[in-house]
């Protein structure tokens, strides 16, 4: 099955790019996602995200971080910055799905269904 997921959003007034990687791997470490708001860039790991929830509840974790780092939370926060992170994706997602119809750039994933 194929899923149809952004590769460039509107953030903050800002664009941010969205890659999708066979891997993540930052510091030798396999991740999920990744940050990288000093470049307007997020990475989604699809050999870690294969259904469509897994790839929304990434996408989303990463928004959070770069809304932080923007904000200048990230350095506020630091140690505690994950876990408020995770508390909001695992609170927020459910409440709300992406509203697709924004979404000005995008590609078509397979995923398991």
């Amino acid at each position: 099955m194929k899923v149809t997921m952004p590769t460039e959003l509107q953030v903050m007034g800002q664009i941010v790019n969205i890659e999708y990687r066979k891997k993540v791997i930052v510091d030798e470490e396999e991740l999920s996602g990744c940050c990288q708001a000093g470049e307007n860039k997020i990475l989604i790991s699809l050999s870690d995200n294969k259904t469509t929830q897994d790839l929304e509840k990434t996408l989303a974790h990463e928004l959070f971080h770069f809304v932080m780092a923007k904000t200048g939370l990230t350095h506020i926060l630091s140690q505690y910055e994950e876990a408020l992170t995770v508390a909001q994706e695992e609170n927020f997602i459910p409440l709300f799905r992406f509203d697709r119809r924004r979404w000005t750039k995008k590609i078509k994933i397979d995923v398991e269904s």
